[in-house]
């Protein structure tokens, strides 16, 4: 999944291909480049991009996504679209991008919300803006933003609805049914979605279902990317407490605690439940 405004991209593209005769090498380059990324060969496609011109607007995007990607040092092609391209639309993007990275979220979501203004039907620039209305804890604004995304259908759906149910049950209690309703609609036709159980299981521990709460968030926590998860274990942690099993609850309550990256709330409310198990 790339950082670049498509429209923006493939209009650049597009002018390299208007001039061929003159820059053919660049051009097939960055269409090189470009099919290299669909297949989530980033160092390739890089390497591809490192000899294009960096006045050319679509090699440069690419080749910070590339950089991104690849977790390396974006501020030298990013400082060439500020330089070359003022008043290019990606500008903002990653005007949006360097903003998010330096935690001035306020900044991102401004030049975020310049990009939704001039393509107001990008779906992932609207997921995106949710994204940061949640880290800048704006969250009613993103909870407008996701609802918005599924009442379209979107292609984010299935993400917008996990944020959504999981900001609901957080900021809306009184909602919960709706919530919990969403969420097992999403399960049914994901099963293997780890991400949407741990919510669905999150939902029925707050309606006091701690069983099917338990199975839910088991399966989820055997994910890759969620079995070092803090909130994971913290909702595993809690369930197992509700559940009387207090060495597991302890294991995980504990888990979560001592992740440097976990949630403050969370972590705090971990520590309450550790502190009454006998």
């Amino acid at each position: 999944q790339h950082f670049y405004y498509s429209s923006d991209l493939l209009s650049e593209i597009n002018k390299v291909k208007d001039t061929i005769e003159k820059d053919k090498d660049a051009y097939k380059k960055i269409v090189k480049a470009y099919l290299a990324s669909s297949f989530s060969q980033f160092g390739m496609a890089k390497n591809l991009l490192d000899t294009v011109d960096s006045k050319l607007l679509s090699g440069q995007i690419l080749r910070s996504d590339m950089l991104i990607a690849l977790k390396k040092n974006t501020n030298e092609p990013i400082d060439n679209i500020l330089k070359y391209f003022p008043n290019s639309l990606a500008r903002n993007r990653y005007l949006a991008l360097r903003a998010a990275n330096e935690k001035n979220f306020k900044e991102a979501i401004s030049n975020t919300i310049k990009l939704i203004d001039a393509e107001p039907n990008n779906e992932l620039l609207a997921k995106n803006l949710s994204d940061l209305y949640i880290q800048d804890k704006q969250f009613e604004q993103a909870i407008k933003i996701l609802e918005k995304l599924l009442t379209l259908k979107s292609y984010y759906a299935l993400e917008a609805m996990n944020d959504w149910a999981y900001l609901i049950v957080k900021y809306h209690p009184d909602r919960i049914d709706e919530a919990l309703s969403q969420a097992i609609n999403a399960v049914s036709q994901n099963p293997t979605n780890h991400f949407l159980r741990d919510t669905l299981g999150w939902i029925q521990y707050k309606k006091g279902d701690y069983e099917k709460a338990l199975k839910n968030i088991q399966i989820s926590v055997t994910h890759e990317r969620l079995k070092e998860n803090s909130s994971v274990h913290y909702h595993l942690g809690a369930t197992y407490a509700k559940l009387g099993n207090i060495p597991w609850a302890r294991q995980h309550l504990t888990k979560s605690i001592n992740d440097k990256n976990a949630i403050p709330d969370e972590k705090e409310d971990a520590q309450k439940i550790l502190d009454t198990l006998k």
